[in-house]
This record gives C-alpha cells, structure tokens and sequence, in this order.
C-alpha cells in the first residue's frame, strides 16, 4: 500500500485556540494555524516545552474543548457538527484515553475499573461480552493475579497497565496518551513502552502520545515538534 492509499483517520486544519479573556493582556494564542493529517494505524510522539499545547491539542481531538477557528475532523466527520449525544457516543466508542495518572476509582477492583468504559453502552446483551474482553485484556497485560484488588494494593506499573486496558476495552480507533510514563520508574516506563509499541504494531491501533522521553518518541513511526503554535 502506498501513502497515497493510506486511509486518513483524523485531519486538523488550520486550528486556532486561544485561552484568556478576549481583548485583555492575558489572551494568549496557545496553537496557531495548526494542521495535521494522521493516517489510520500509525503511531505518533508530539514533543515540545512546556505549556506549548500539546494537552490542549490532545483534548481538541478528543473533542473535550472546542477549536476558536479550524476543523477536526475524525473519520470524515466534522466534530463540530456533531450533537451532544453523538458527541459523548464519539468519545466513549472512538477514542481511549490514557493520562500520565493513572485516574482510577479506588473504590473498584483493578477489573472492575477496566470495565468502566462499557457501562455506558445501551446494550446490556453485551455484558458477558466485556466481561471475557476484560479479561483477556488483564491476562495480556499480566495482571490476572491482581484482578480484584483495588488500585491502592497496585504498584504504579499495574495501574498505568490497568488503565490502558480500560482505554482498550471499547475497541477504539484511536488511543491517546498524555505522558504515559511520565510517573512511572525506568523499569515501568520501558515496560509501558514496550506494550504501547505492541498495541500499535499488532493490533493495529492507531497511536498519538505527548511526551518528553526521548526513548518513547524514537520508538513512534513519526515525531512531530509542537513549538509556536504549530507542528
């Protein structure tokens, strides 16, 4: 398959944001004239300093916060005019979510927070269904023994492993991730990395991941640098 054949999953154009009260000193521009094409299946590391927009450009894909100018645009569809409902059916279907904490309910077992996702869905049929997917997910990420304990008898290696098996239980087409392993030791990290590669070389997912390890991003098919507003 050559590139011109790829199938494009997602496609921001000319995207402005800005935080601020308009017309005041503290407006400020945080992505300017942003655009960028992602391709179904590949797997991207955006870099850059500090409060350069790379959350900010995370959350607008994930149709959390909203452009001031611009198009997102996911599996052609424009996101800004889908409806609430559509919306959160985007969200909870199409994108899995992968944050630097972990955010998981400490009243649930490590199983139970996996499946968390899935309440939302309409189809109660579909319960054993999650159930067996849950459970394969705890398997591969090597957790099978932990299954029902509560995050706070987990180390930070199981809940980060946990929470990208709460992100992968929906199936999504897109998995992003926010500093995964920016609270985890050298050993973990390079574990998660190892596991984030896996999901998107064999299972084909479809990767975007801010980060500032340089050994995370090398292992991505493309590396973008998110500076002035603009890759």
């Amino acid at each position: 398959m050559s590139m011109n054949d790829k199938e494009v999953l997602l496609r921001l154009d000319n995207i402005r944001k800005e935080y601020g009260v308009p017309g005041t000193a503290n407006r400020r521009t945080v992505l300017s004239k942003l655009s960028l094409i992602v391709n179904r299946g590949e797997s991207i590391a955006v870099i850059g300093p500090s409060g350069s927009g790379k959350t900010t450009l995370l959350n607008l894909i994930a149709a959390l916060d909203k452009p001031d100018a611009g198009l997102v645009e996911f599996n052609g569809r424009d996101l800004a005019k889908l409806t609430a409902n559509e919306l959160d059916t985007y969200r909870n279907r199409s994108i899995g979510q992968i944050f630097q904490l972990h955010h998981l309910l400490p009243q649930c077992t490590l199983l139970e927070n996996i499946l968390i996702p899935t309440l939302a869905r309409p189809d109660k049929t579909k319960r054993l269904f999650y159930r067996e997917r849950a459970e394969g997910l705890v398997k591969r990420m090597g957790l099978w023994e932990m299954r029902n304990q509560y995050p706070g008898q987990l180390s930070g290696g199981e809940c980060q492993r946990t929470a990208i098996a709460r992100a992968l239980i929906i199936d999504p087409d897109l998995l992003l991730a926010d500093e995964p392993t920016g609270a985890l030791d050298e050993a973990n990290a390079a574990n998660l990395i190892e596991l984030l590669t896996e999901i998107n070389k064999l299972d084909g997912k479809t990767i975007i991941l801010v980060t500032h390890s340089a050994e995370l991003a090398g292992r991505m098919g493309r590396v973008l640098e998110l500076k002035d507003g603009k890759i």
